[in-house]
């Protein structure tokens, strides 16, 4: 990991970087933002279950837990990462799965849904955020 003046803590513990980039993707899909009095909350109930623990695992939990929270912050003022976008590689185990599914018509649907994903980026680039999630949303609402 570089450190620049975006690093906001310099990770050396495994356990601390594994709990930081599990809070940062937690933060990317819940988008879930802390209030002091939750993160206080949170800490306390860190250091309260680490007392029922033996020591190994309580340097575990506490330096994993602790790296989730800083990971979630972190995640609010910089912004998702290259290395940190799994959303290719979740779209390339679906579209395998759709073709072994659908042996026979398997390739041209995944070659739909990969027009429909680069129509749907396009339409995000080009819509305001309000009406992209509309557009989205419309087949939701009428039932389809």
């Amino acid at each position: 990991m570089c450190i620049t003046r975006e690093t906001l803590v310099d990770l050396h513990h495994p356990e601390f970087r594994k709990g930081y980039y599990h809070g940062r993707q937690y933060y990317f899909r819940e988008e879930v933002v802390l209030t002091d009095k939750r993160l206080v909350e949170l800490l306390q109930c860190i250091f309260e279950q680490s007392e029922l623990d033996e020591a190994p695992e309580r340097e575990i939990g506490i330096y994993s837990s602790i790296g989730q929270l800083v990971g979630q912050m972190s995640a609010r003022v910089l912004p998702c990462q290259p290395d940190e976008d799994r959303t290719q590689e979740l779209q390339e185990t679906f579209l395998v799965r759709v073709e072994q599914g659908c042996r026979m018509t398997g390739r041209t649907l995944v070659d739909m849904i990969r027009h429909l994903w680069v129509t749907q980026d396009l339409l995000a680039k080009a819509l305001d955020a309000e009406t992209f999630e509309t557009m989205q949303r419309r087949g939701i609402e009428s039932g389809h």
